[in-house]
């Protein structure tokens, strides 16, 4: 059996998503739905290791800084050693943060918030995310001398 007749088999792929701040919960939890992801979520790092530890989650996208005995990091970690091989994005708004994955990084995505709904989805999916189109000013048609 292959890895996509095993996925077939099994259904969507499943992630659990680990973030206080419900809006941006809310947010992700439906952009990663959009994506095909069956997910579970919740709002802390605790409550995450509980429910990878109890499931079969293929993803894990959690928030860095929250409340709680755990950060993101730690629950990272806990998840490395309790699923081995689990793809894992982390996202904080405190990018100096970014500095204290040390040895995680080769094992983790890190998206600095805030982020783009779809940079997410893609690193979710396994695709590189799309860079961000530069703004552009609304044109204005030119004016002629005589219009002035």
């Amino acid at each position: 059996m292959t890895t996509s007749d095993a996925a077939q088999t099994r259904g969507p792929a499943r992630a659990l998503l680990a973030e206080d701040d419900e809006l941006i919960r809310l947010l992700a939890e439906d952009a990663l739905a959009m994506a095909g992801f069956l997910v579970t979520s919740c709002g802390s790092a605790d409550e995450a290791l509980t429910l990878l530890a109890r499931d079969h989650f293929d993803l894990l996208v959690s928030d860095i800084v929250m409340p709680g005995r755990m950060d993101g990091i730690d629950l990272a970690r806990a998840a490395l050693v309790l699923r081995p091989g689990l793809r894992i994005i982390l996202t904080s708004g405190h990018t100096d943060r970014q500095r204290a994955l040390g040895e995680l990084l080769p094992h983790v995505a890190f998206v600095a918030k805030p982020y783009r709904l779809d940079a997410l989805t893609a690193l979710a999916v396994g695709q590189p995310p799309r860079p961000a189109k530069p703004h552009q000013p609304a044109s204005r048609a030119p004016t002629s001398p005589d219009s002035a």
